[in-house]
């Protein structure tokens, strides 16, 4: 499965989540994407943008829930952004566009998940913690 089928299946499995993005926050790239709605590049640059500054400054207090993978949330008036750093590949993250979080504990259940599975198509080993 490739990366993009990953993102594409992650808009289903992720509660109201419209669009979906894989990025390398130290170059500013993108890796991959999926929408449920046709998005500009500029949409998914902003996405990454946001994971660099929320998943790369040491200003955040991250409580550590045990996992491996601790996600972050934007609130924003009419959104929530989802971003998950890469615990194997530090400087990687997903983002997640969605219209609410109405149920905490499932969606970063299906975030972890959708990260396992990037994960799992690169062949990387998760180790501790990287918040």
């Amino acid at each position: 499965m490739s990366l993009n089928e990953v993102l594409q299946e992650s808009l289903q499995s992720v509660p109201a989540c419209q669009s979906a993005c894989y990025v390398d926050m130290s170059a500013g790239l993108v890796l991959g994407t999926a929408s449920e709605v046709r998005r500009p590049q500029e949409f998914y640059d902003r996405l990454a943008d946001h994971a660099a500054r929320l998943c790369m400054k040491d200003r955040f207090t991250i409580i550590s829930t045990g996992a491996s993978m601790t996600p972050f949330f934007l609130f924003e008036p009419s959104r929530v952004g989802v971003y998950l750093r890469n615990c194997a590949e530090v400087e990687h993250a997903l983002c997640f566009d969605c219209t609410s979080v109405d149920d905490l504990e499932l969606t970063v259940d299906r975030v972890r998940k959708t990260g396992h599975r990037i994960n799992d198509i690169f062949g990387l080993e998760e180790g501790a913690d990287a918040g």
